[in-house]
């Protein structure tokens, strides 16, 4: 049977220069977890365990994003997780 999927787009801040770079690994970390997370603890009506398509790199630009759109189109994904890490961020104290 065919059933219909998640796609899981891990997003990064795609600022090359050290700000992509050093998000990269925990940015498709967090992904992975959510496809193991979604995958253990959902099912479809007939009791399948709910399958996810995982982007094949991190997203970062134009390029990427079309690559992972192509892929979860060929993957009948019908649904989207955006995965995302953000670069530390310092606030004002007041």
């Amino acid at each position: 049977m065919l059933y219909p999927k998640i796609g899981i787009r891990p997003t990064i801040d795609g600022r090359w220069g050290g700000v992509r770079e050093s998000l990269e690994e925990q940015t498709m970390a967090m992904a992975k977890n959510a496809k193991a997370l979604i995958e253990a603890h959902l099912r479809y009506p007939d009791g399948t365990p709910v399958q996810c398509v995982l982007a094949d790199s991190t997203i970062g630009g134009g390029a990427e994003a079309a690559a992972c759109a192509d892929k979860f189109t060929t993957e009948y994904v019908v649904a989207t997780l955006t995965a995302v890490s953000y670069t530390h961020l310092t606030l004002p104290t007041t």
